[in-house]
């Protein structure tokens, strides 16, 4: 299995959770601020989260769009950040599944359409949450994958994320300040001794 091969394997759906999650967080906050009270959220733990979630496609879209490079970090600092990372969105993901486990209130996980929903609008909000849900978790699978396959140094990260790090665009020589070439010199000592030679005579 090529290089190539695993990062799309694995690279296509861990890049489109970046994106997936932050937005299924946003609708699932909005969702449920419209089921009147029927369903509430934990504000501090929904806002942390979304929050959190943002932190990933920043960092894609500085890379990728922008061109910010790591000039400062090298690629040994750079890979512990990101297994630092891996073990803060496992254990955040972990925290956000013990405080929110109880909001549905008793609807099944699976948001049936044989349950008796107060409104409408309950059922959408039950399915925005386990969409969320999914996709947090989702990613933390595809991203201890990346994680395992960086290690390795055949995973997308490794390729794509880690290409430029540690790498510095060295500045234009000036040809001004670049020292003769040493190879003419003793021909240049010749020629002086040759000039002084005759000068010598004529005196």
């Amino acid at each position: 299995m090529s290089p190539k091969f695993v990062s799309l394997i694995f690279g296509i759906p861990f890049t489109i959770l970046i994106f997936v999650c932050p937005i299924l967080e946003i609708g699932k906050i909005e969702l449920f601020s419209r089921t009147n009270g029927i369903l509430i959220y934990d504000t501090n733990v929904e806002y942390t989260y979304l929050v959190l979630s943002l932190i990933a496609p920043s960092v894609l879209i500085l890379v990728y769009f922008f061109k910010c490079h790591w000039d400062n970090v090298s690629p040994m600092t750079a890979k512990l950040l990101l297994v630092a990372y891996l073990f803060g969105c496992i254990g955040i993901s972990i925290a956000y599944t013990v405080f929110t486990i109880n909001e549905l209130r008793g609807i099944p996980f699976g948001c049936p359409d044989s349950y008796h929903y107060a409104l409408p609008q309950v059922q959408t909000a039950c399915q925005a949450r386990a969409a969320n849900f999914v996709s947090m978790w989702a990613f933390v699978f595809f991203l201890i994958l990346n994680v395992i396959l960086l290690v390795f140094g055949m995973g997308p990260l490794e390729s794509e994320l880690f290409a430029d790090i540690g790498k510095r665009k060295l500045p234009k020589s000036d040809t001004s300040t670049q020292p003769r070439d040493s190879g003419s010199e003793p021909f240049s000592q010749i020629e002086s001794g040759q000039q002084q030679q005759q000068k010598d005579e004529k005196e």
